[in-house]
């Protein structure tokens, strides 16, 4: 089994036209061809349902598992605006959040997020959701209370915003998420060049997380 869309990364829900800039946003983030991406999808779908349908078609010999990514859900959304890295609109959230429901109810396995400056479209912007505010985390989480056998995931640097000393409000904003949908939740767990200690911080927080009851679990 293979589980994908970790990063908040994908291609669906999809607007019409909107292939080339999910085509650009994963060719940089995971370093795959452009013309790969053309030529190995056929974009007949619109909704994640459609996707997964799509997917369900496609002969596979191994079981697929699918999480809804937070990029691509703004982009269908907000368009330029969510490249632009705008604010939501409490509008925007609703739609999201819908979208995000939607996605869930037809078996999406959970909702993800990318929050590092790592991952940068291939023409070098940060990936749409990469700056979204607490307030769209928190309400697109929200959205998984209630629902069994969903899951969140995060890939976060914890330090793209405002240096290192901003690791624990970062931290912060994901436990929050984590709360709100009350529901298990993965963050990205690495030991990194240049500052080897965050690994020990991060598995502290969440220490700290699980004993106060939030089902937070370290990914490597």
């Amino acid at each position: 089994t293979v589980m994908m869309g970790n990063c908040g990364v994908g291609f669906a829900p999809l607007q019409p036209g909107d292939a080339p800039r999910l085509v650009r946003l994963m060719e940089g983030v995971e370093e795959i061809p452009g013309t790969v991406l053309y030529e190995g999808l056929d974009w007949k779908w619109r909704t994640f349902a459609d996707y997964l349908g799509r997917l369900e078609a496609q002969p596979h010999a191994i079981n697929v598992a699918a999480q809804i990514p937070h990029d691509p859900v703004r982009l269908y959304v907000m368009g330029d605006r969510a490249a632009r890295q705008e604010a939501a609109t409490p509008d925007d959230l609703q739609q999201m959040g819908a979208i995000v429901r939607e996605a869930l109810l037809a078996g999406a396995f959970g909702f993800s997020t990318g929050r590092t400056d790592t991952h940068r479209t291939s023409d070098g912007l940060d990936t749409p959701a990469a700056r979204a505010a607490k307030e769209e985390l928190v309400a697109l989480a929200a959205v998984l209370r209630g629902l069994p056998y969903r899951m969140l995931s995060a890939v976060s640097d914890f330090d793209m915003f405002a240096g290192d000393q901003n690791f624990d409000g970062e931290f912060d904003r994901l436990e929050e998420m984590a709360r709100a949908a009350g529901r298990p939740m993965t963050i990205s767990t690495m030991e990194r060049l240049g500052n080897p200690d965050q690994i020990k911080r991060i598995a502290a927080r969440v220490d700290a997380a699980r004993q106060a009851g939030v089902d937070l679990r370290m990914q490597i």
